[in-house]
């Protein structure tokens, strides 16, 4: 009975330990859309989106405004608006 028991409690911790992992991998990834639509300079776009990339952490995506109609800002972190300044 003991051994069974011994068992259970290490299967239990090992899982927990598994799902710990897994929770943590998918916390670590930021997503990020990038405004790329009417209104945007495509220039900006491609320089954001190049510039978010040099962190191996942060995932970004464009977003338009259909995008924003369909609720895809449910499924990000932060939204850029790129601008261009003179």
């Amino acid at each position: 009975m003991k051994r069974i028991l011994n068992f259970i409690f290490t299967v239990f911790i090992l899982i927990t330990i598994l799902i710990s992992f897994v929770l943590s991998e998918e916390m670590q990834n930021i997503k990020v859309g990038v405004y790329a639509d009417f209104g945007s300079s495509e220039k900006c776009v491609k320089e954001t989106i190049a510039t978010l990339k040099i962190d191996p952490n942060i995932k970004p995506q464009r977003v338009t405004g259909a995008d924003i109609v369909s609720n895809v800002l449910d499924h990000i972190d932060a939204i850029v608006f790129p601008v261009e300044v003179e």
